[in-house]
């Protein structure tokens, strides 16, 4: 199958929507797990501070999935010289 094909441009586009998704589930557990810590354990007073560190966090993550446009971004591609433009978006991709 050549590499430029519409089935293995599918899979490559699922595959990296689904690495955003990932992301998002592995901050949001995060976040619950702090949010968990921060009611049983944390003292009193610094109870508000990890709190509002932890929403900023998770509204921070909800923005970033419903303001960027994922699948437009995933489905760029540059005119770069062989197709080395695509590690910028693994990398952003990954970074997520």
């Amino acid at each position: 199958m050549p590499p430029n094909s519409p089935d293995t441009d599918d899979l490559e586009t699922r595959f990296w929507l689904r690495t955003v998704a990932a992301g998002a589930w592995a901050t949001f557990w995060a976040c619950a797990a702090g949010l968990a810590y921060d009611a049983f354990f944390a003292e009193s007073s610094h109870r508000l501070p990890i709190a509002v560190v932890i929403a900023i966090v998770m509204a921070q993550a909800v923005a970033g999935l419903w303001l960027v446009p994922w699948e437009r971004f995933v489905r760029t591609r540059s005119s770069c010289p062989n197709g080395r433009c695509n590690r910028g978006r693994r990398d952003t991709l990954s970074g997520w």
